[in-house]
């Protein structure tokens, strides 16, 4: 396995390219979807993408590499998150929270409403008692 500086040195060579980091995620393998976040341009990243890829997000480091690199610009971002964070699947409440917490670090100009509902949903996901999909990502910003 490729460490991630590496990964982002590959990224850098090739440059921002949307049709290879589809194809690249398409491949399947760890490397390659790790490529994708740091390959893939925001401002081509479709919604149904978005929902595409996190049907697809089978492990935690894919998940917040994805959100906390690619999705958190999408011009879409804000639209996934309530159902996401909602979504009953492991990888898929974690990617809501993972953008979220993306989105609370990157988005300077997102209306405080976004931030309140974003509580909200911690409040209500706070007791999810499986391995790990409890730590909520806020726990992590300092």
């Amino acid at each position: 396995m490729a460490s991630q500086a590496r990964l982002l040195q590959l990224a850098k060579s090739v440059g921002p390219n949307h049709q290879l980091a589809l194809d690249l995620w398409a491949q399947g393998s760890y490397e390659a979807r790790s490529i994708t976040a740091m390959e893939d341009e925001s401002k081509h990243v479709t919604r149904e993408q978005m929902q595409q890829w996190r049907d697809d997000f089978d492990n935690w480091a894919i998940v917040d590499t994805v959100c906390f690199r690619l999705f958190d610009n999408a011009v879409r971002a804000w639209s996934v998150v309530d159902g996401w964070v909602d979504d009953v699947r492991l990888f898929g409440r974690r990617a809501g929270f993972a953008l979220l917490w993306a989105l609370a670090l990157h988005d300077r100009d997102a209306p405080d409403q976004c931030f309140r509902a974003a509580l909200a949903h911690a409040q209500a996901s706070a007791d999810d008692p499986r391995p790990l999909g409890h730590q909520s990502p806020w726990l992590c910003v300092r």
